[in-house]
């Protein structure tokens, strides 16, 4: 009886043995049969997306073709003027809020194209003591009218901007040339100032184009001409200080005291109310022209002119241009 459970004990150890060594290998077989599914299904996915990426490169262009540089700068290029053109639009934007904080300007009631000759824009200002006007583009005219306390400023052309600023009791206008475009020589502004009025000091100053007054009353009058064409045609000054680079400058009136003339290479004309006689002078020449009532005096150094009724004095600096003193009274 013991033998035989022993037998039997022996026989169910081997067959649990068998049992186990049997499902093992049935597990393994099946791993073994999905990780080499798995791996041939890889291989064919490898090879689908070498084949696939072969497509793409034959389909790509030649990178070295000078067209697909070119196609490359050209885009860049555009991103860049884009971008500089919508930079400059914030830019004249933020400028016009800076420079006219206290303008008044007409909006509706003023037309928007100035072809028939109607100001296309402009403004009107407190009437100040002094006055500074600057030209860099466009032919400006200052004119006398009815109005009492103000100045009014009118452009008729799009081609130039008015930029206009205060600095204590001083008024600044500022004619500039639209940004990029060439300015018509048609290009027109006008200054109205009321007249009679006197200023307690006036600074016209020409860069390019030119300015032209009807007439100035001032106790001090700045006149410089730098590249532009500078003009009044009356005026009435206590102190007149002239100055010309490359310019032309044109004074027709009256100085009751001191007058300072400086030319480097431009032309300078001063037709003065009274006589020669009125002042005292002193002109310092280089290679330049001074002639006072049509006599010249010499080049190379300074020279003095006295008179001895004199109660003004003139001041004269030449290099290369011409001062021209002429006088109603000769």
């Amino acid at each position: 009886m013991k033998k035989f459970s022993k037998v039997v004990l022996i026989l169910a150890a081997v067959c649990f043995t068998l049992g186990v060594v049997i499902t093992a290998g049935a597990a393994i077989g099946g791993g073994t049969r999905q990780l080499s599914e798995k791996l041939r299904q890889a291989d064919q996915d490898r090879v689908r997306v070498h084949d696939d990426d072969d497509d793409d490169w034959d389909d790509w262009d030649d990178w070295d073709d000078a067209d697909d540089w070119d196609d490359l700068e050209r885009r860049v290029l555009d991103r860049i003027e884009s971008r500089a053109a919508a930079e400059a639009t914030s830019s004249a934007a933020h400028h016009e809020e800076e420079h006219h904080p206290d303008s008044h300007y007409a909006g509706s009631s003023v037309p928007e194209s100035s072809a028939a000759g109607r100001a296309s824009s402009g403004g009107t200002y407190e009437l100040p003591s002094r006055l500074e006007i600057e030209v860099e583009a466009g032919n400006v005219e200052i004119v006398e009218g009815t109005n009492k306390d103000e100045i009014q400023v009118q452009l008729y052309s799009d081609d130039i901007v008015l930029n206009s600023r205060t600095e204590g009791s001083e008024r600044k206008l500022e004619f500039r040339r639209a940004s990029g475009i060439n300015v018509s020589p048609d290009a027109r502004a006008v200054i109205t100032v009321p007249a009679g009025y006197e200023f307690d000091q006036v600074s016209l100053d020409v860069q390019a184009g030119s300015l032209k007054a009807d007439r100035i009353l001032a106790r001090i009058l700045e006149l410089d001409a730098e590249a532009g064409d500078l003009q009044v045609k009356s005026g009435s000054v206590q102190r007149l200080e002239a100055g010309c680079d490359l310019g032309s400058l044109e004074y027709t009136g009256s100085v009751s005291s001191n007058l300072e003339a400086d030319c480097e290479a431009g032309s300078l004309i001063l037709h003065l109310a009274g006589s020669r006689e009125d002042f005292n002078y002193i002109a310092e020449i280089e290679a330049g022209t001074v002639q006072i009532d049509g006599e010249s005096l010499s080049r190379g150094g300074k020279r003095t002119l006295t008179n001895k009724n004199a109660a003004k004095a003139a001041n004269l600096e030449c290099e290369l241009g011409t001062i021209a003193i002429d006088f109603a009274n000769r």
